[in-house]
């Protein structure tokens, strides 16, 4: 049977308007060396954007760590724990690249997107070394790019994730700030606390860009992660100034989800792994994630992401107000040239009910 023109249409508008709905991309935002105690821990005091804005918008995790001696607090090792779900002892001189592979690579090799489509943007520029692992298999062949410097500035830093954002719409977007760290290693508490209250208005001000829906990215079609690479130390170990030992204050790191798949306003008190940040970006991202040692954070969270704990598959509940009440559909995963492991919703051409 012959498909009108006018069908055939009205599928490719169909396709074309799901493929861009459906969507899914992941900031990461690593606040290089800020203890707990400055950021969370003080609530409003010194981030009033992270805690009176950001936070009601998802899910605090209180009691993130880095488990020392497995995990490294200091810069490399924990950027390469972030993006690969494993642990890394690795040298924090910038020469040793990550062991594991890295979220990046997982993706690009599973479903082939572009390179421009990952992006390490950061203000250290050892951290280059995060593009791509050493690991068998994957490599330079499906790494990421890179865009920083070693000024350790944030708002060049943020000037710089702003042009990447907007010039190449990256799907995994790896931000380090690092003017915190460099304002600890100084010794200037003011410095150190005006960098913490710095970076928390860059990073409220990349979430509005996102909200506004400036460049195709919208709150429900990305997710944002906010951590540490590690924290510093307690002033019961030798205080703000270094990092790097297995104290409270150097394994006590901040992380806060919010936008898509994360529920609003929650909190969690059980303990967390910096490692298991990866593994959530695979299930947010639909890959899998072979040789990673975390858990996805999604398990302990009343997700939203699509086909999880919704009665409908498919959209988000936000999203499923304005289309599953008029058009009913089914969901199947296919994989294109154009569409890697895309969700295509085959919708009925006539609606069912309308409130």
């Amino acid at each position: 049977m012959k498909l009108s023109s006018a069908v055939l249409l009205l599928l490719t508008f169909i396709f074309l308007f799901t493929a861009t709905l459906l969507a899914q991309n992941v900031i990461i935002v690593v606040v290089d060396g800020s203890r707990y105690s400055e950021t969370f821990g003080a609530g409003n005091k010194y981030i009033p954007h992270l805690y009176n804005d950001l936070k009601p918008l998802g899910t605090l995790y209180s009691n993130c760590r880095i488990n020392h001696p497995k995990g490294y607090t200091v810069t490399c090792p924990g950027h390469a724990a972030v993006e690969t779900g494993t642990w890394q002892p690795i040298d924090n001189n910038g020469n040793e690249r990550p062991t594991k592979p890295t979220i990046f690579e997982y993706i690009r090799k599973e479903d082939g997107i572009a390179k421009s489509k990952c992006y390490v943007v950061s203000g250290k520029k050892k951290l280059n070394i995060l593009t791509y692992s050493t690991y068998k298999g994957y490599g330079s062949e499906y790494g990421a790019k890179w865009v920083g410097d070693d000024n350790k500035d944030d708002g060049q830093t943020y000037n710089k994730v702003i042009s990447v954002m907007k010039n190449y719409k990256p799907k995994i977007l790896v931000i380090n700030f690092a003017q915190v760290d460099n304002a600890g290693h100084d010794g200037n508490w003011n410095d150190y606390i005006s960098a913490i209250k710095g970076v928390d208005n860059y990073i409220y001000k990349i979430w509005k860009q996102v909200e506004n829906g400036d460049w195709g990215y919208t709150s429900k079609n990305t997710t944002m992660f906010i951590t540490n690479d590690h924290g510093r130390h307690d002033d019961s170990h030798g205080g703000f100034e270094n990092h790097g030992d297995g104290c409270d204050g150097c394994t006590h790191i901040m992380l806060l989800a919010l936008g898509r798949g994360i529920t609003p306003d929650k909190t969690i008190n059980n303990r967390t792994w910096q490692i298991d940040i990866a593994p959530t970006v695979g299930e947010l991202l639909s890959f899998d994630l072979p040789v990673q040692s975390g858990n996805s954070l999604l398990s302990s969270i009343e997700s939203t992401i699509p086909g999880k704990n919704n009665s409908n598959p498919g959209l988000n509940p936000s999203t499923n107000k304005y289309i599953e009440d008029i058009f009913p559909f089914w969901q199947i995963t296919v994989t294109t040239k154009f569409f890697p492991r895309q969700s295509l919703f085959i919708f009925y051409p006539f609606p069912l009910s309308v409130s």
